[in-house]
């Protein structure tokens, strides 16, 4: 039976929203099939694990509850607990399944510890998660497959505070207001605001800059939908799911649009568009998904506004995992799940089938050199 690690939670502000995704990841995977081992990161970034991590009651009131201290060591596939200074090894690990959003779980970090303990991974690697976290570089991708996207400036924070003018000048005159501005390495809608005019322009970027040192300033499409679109890999092959249209109430869709309206029947599967803008997102979808070497599920959000599609953002860990894209209940969502564990697998077994030496005579030629260039001076 493998060993199975899914982990949730972490130092983010989408830190509950991670812990409904990864309870329903948990008891949606195959308990008779895998030996699943919760990891829950408390927002200390400190790794936990224990049965009642299965029920999410038990976040309510976290340290009521006597949960075992775990962690990864680099090199080695053990599970640790720790306890006392002392570390004890649990189990190996072999897969995991990255259930964290935003922030350190889900920008490369994560992936990069997993890669270096030499474990499968069942979500997207450590050059995807870092081109997807960050908007302005998946942008900077989406553009060099032809692929449009709204008018946009990156801001820092240093840059803002040096050239403050000259931003607003060129928002003005080439982006044009109104803008929409938000946290370029965050996701959940949080931090995200919209600007009419330069005096609001200067308290969206303020507020923005709470949130990451990164914010962008893109042109607010009025007229818009917005649509989402998922793939994972199944085989040889990268499965798309049908467009998703979630319910806009305003400029954008808010967190409380997400997570808090309670309106579980407000998205539309099929999107309500023609069938040939449809297809242009599949294929914008699979596209992307092919080239940034993806794995998992990953959920693409786009814009349209009349005939012109426009690539929004990239989410290597959507909500619930967005199995309602490709499953017609939650039962469904063990057979996905199972898919993804499977690829990851197959995928480390393929990636350890590779060569990782190459033997030169450098080191022995230096030393008969008398390698004085690296003595201690």
């Amino acid at each position: 039976m493998k060993n199975i690690l899914i982990i949730f939670g972490g130092k983010s502000v989408e830190h509950e929203i991670s812990i409904i995704t990864g309870v329903l990841a948990l008891n949606s995977t195959d308990r008779e099939k895998y030996n699943v081992i919760p990891a829950y990161i408390d927002k200390e970034g400190i790794w936990k694990t224990g049965e009642e991590l299965y029920n999410i009651d038990t976040y309510k009131n976290i340290y009521d509850y006597k949960l075992t201290t775990i962690t990864l060591i680099s090199g080695s596939r053990e599970l640790y607990s720790f306890k006392n200074k002392k570390l004890k090894a649990i189990c190996e690990i072999d897969c995991v399944l990255n259930c964290c959003h935003g922030s350190l779980g889900e920008n490369g970090s994560l992936s990069g510890l997993i890669n270096l303990c030499n474990i499968a991974n069942a979500s997207p690697d450590v050059c995807g998660s870092a081109v997807a976290m960050d908007k302005s570089i998946s942008k900077l991708i989406a553009k060099a497959l032809l692929i449009r996207t709204v008018p946009a400036l990156k801001i820092s924070r240093c840059d803002y505070q040096k050239r403050k003018r000259i931003a607003d000048k060129y928002i003005t005159d080439n982006i044009k207001f109104p803008v929409i501005v938000k946290p370029s390495r965050l996701g959940s809608s949080i931090g995200i605001s919209t600007a009419e005019d330069i005096e609001s322009l200067e308290k969206a970027i303020a507020f923005a800059f709470l949130y990451d040192d990164i914010i962008l300033v893109e042109r607010l499409l009025k007229s818009k939908k917005e649509i989402n679109c998922a793939a994972y890999w199944c085989g040889e092959e990268v499965i798309v799911s049908e467009c998703e249209q979630p319910p806009l109430k305003s400029d954008f869709l808010t967190f409380e649009d997400k997570y808090l309206s309670g309106e579980k029947d407000g998205r539309k599967i099929p999107a309500d568009i023609d069938k040939k803008l449809s297809e242009r997102i599949k294929l914008a979808t699979k596209q992307i998904y092919k080239r940034l070497n993806l794995k998992g599920v990953v959920r693409m959000d786009f814009l349209i506004e009349g005939e012109d599609v426009y690539f929004n953002e990239l989410n290597t860990v959507p909500g619930s995992l967005a199995y309602y894209l490709f499953c017609k209940d939650i039962k469904e969502m063990r057979g996905l799940i199972d898919n993804l564990l499977q690829e990851g697998i197959i995928q480390k077994e393929k990636e350890n089938g590779l060569l990782l030496e190459f033997s030169s005579d450098v080191l022995s030629k230096i030393a008969r050199n008398g390698g004085k260039c690296l003595k201690k001076r």
